[in-house]
């Protein structure tokens, strides 16, 4: 997981709104944690034989999005 002292990079799904740790960023900024949340890993899903990293409530990466804004977490 990337990760800058402290700082880290985020990923939501926008089917249920769960928000992860971004396994896989791309050039997002980087935020600490607000205080009074916690946040989860995305899980490893097999589908068919194909292994990936997605939203433990959805059972897919289809609705993931980068978090851009603070406001967001």
């Amino acid at each position: 997981m990337p990760k800058l002292k402290n700082k880290y990079q985020f990923c939501k799904c926008n089917n249920c709104g769960e928000v992860f740790f971004d396994t896989n960023p791309n050039s997002q900024p980087f935020f600490e944690i607000p205080k009074g949340k916690t946040y989860n890993e995305l899980e490893t899903i097999n589908k068919e034989g194909e292994f990936f990293k997605g939203c433990f409530n959805c059972e897919t990466d289809e609705y993931l999005m980068d978090i851009e804004n603070e406001n967001q977490l």
